[in-house]
């Protein structure tokens, strides 16, 4: 026994400086972090909230570090031109994306997607959440949700509901609408919001599901009145959660935007990453005009957190497209 005490003692005082060795690495490398300029990679055009909210960070992060931060718009093919550019990118924390809900759906409705939004990236922080609402023309006869039930159990032949496109997150809400309701619904998808914004003005649309800040302004001029929404905004706080009217499908998954690189950046980088943005996010002012302007909720979370929202909702999406075989157009 006492021999068995003494090589347990030796084997531990003979690993305390190898993990000391490793802890000062891992310190050294996120204190020697960015040792080159960073690329922000965005998969959309300049000008969009996608850009803007980049743009944001980029100035920020180019403050604190001392290093040029450059903001790379790469749009095209749904996002997947930067997303498989960032995949193949050193994991060095240098190359960065600004991804938003598409990096999930988009790996299972396209079969040359080329990516694994899990295995092939680390997630840094989930910077925003983006609910979408429920929305409906004044001139029908609703005032709730329970009049909304009541009109489509009228209806046999199901309820016609916009969304912004085929494979859509506002396509999907919509079959989690049907599926946890039971009711007939009809996904009329629009290439984009703006078409059956129109549509719904026009008087051709009754029901959509649409971003939330084009809604309040809609709502503000008494064009459109919501019934629910996917996630509790502060901008809405009247209309109740699909979660709220015991609805769970469309409050499981979210629209979000956040911070993604590729797979196998050090931890301690990932860390120090993260930290610069939640500082960011935090900022009073900053959270009001993410709030007030485009209607998001700013989060800004550790990369762990985020890791798990990934997984969870990536597995909800997948179950749901698969389940009502939605396909992009």
């Amino acid at each position: 026994m006492r021999l068995l005490r003494n090589a347990t003692r030796l084997l531990g005082l003979c690993l305390v400086p190898i993990l000391s060795a490793a802890a000062f690495t891992a310190s050294a490398r996120a204190a020697d972090f960015p040792a080159k300029p960073i690329t922000f990679v965005v998969p959309a055009p300049p000008g969009g909230p996608t850009d803007i909210l980049a743009r944001l960070l980029a100035d920020d992060m180019r403050q604190a570090w001392g290093q040029p931060v450059m903001v790379e718009n790469r749009p095209g093919a749904g996002g997947l031109l930067a997303t498989q550019f960032v995949a193949r990118a050193p994991a060095d924390g240098h190359t960065i994306l600004l991804a938003f809900t598409n990096h999930l759906t988009n790996a299972v409705l396209n079969p040359q997607a080329g990516y694994d939004p899990i295995k092939d990236f680390t997630p840094i922080s989930l910077l925003v959440n983006a609910g979408a609402v429920l929305a409906f023309r004044p001139s029908l006869p609703i005032q709730n949700w329970d009049d909304f039930l009541r009109h489509a159990k009228a209806n046999p032949g199901g309820v016609n509901i916009g969304n912004a496109g085929a494979g859509s997150s506002t396509h999907i809400y919509s079959e989690m609408i049907g599926e946890a309701t039971k009711l007939k619904i009809n996904p009329i998808p629009y290439k984009g919001e703006a078409p059956m914004h129109t549509e719904m003005l026009a008087g051709t649309l009754d029901f959509g599901l649409m971003s939330i800040g084009p809604y309040v302004r809609f709502a503000q001029a008494g064009k459109l009145r919501g019934i629910a929404t996917t996630l509790r905004s502060p901008l809405v706080p009247d209309i109740p959660t699909f979660a709220d009217l015991g609805v769970p499908g469309p409050g499981r998954v979210r629209g979000w935007f956040g911070v993604i690189g590729p797979a196998g950046i050090p931890p301690e980088i990932a860390d120090k990453i993260a930290r610069q943005i939640q500082q960011r996010i935090g900022q009073p002012e900053i959270a009001a005009r993410l709030t007030n302007d485009w209607a998001f909720v700013p989060v800004g979370s550790t990369p762990d957190e985020f890791a798990q929202t990934m997984k969870a909702e990536y597995a909800e999406w997948a179950r749901v497209i698969k389940s009502f075989g939605i396909k992009l157009e």
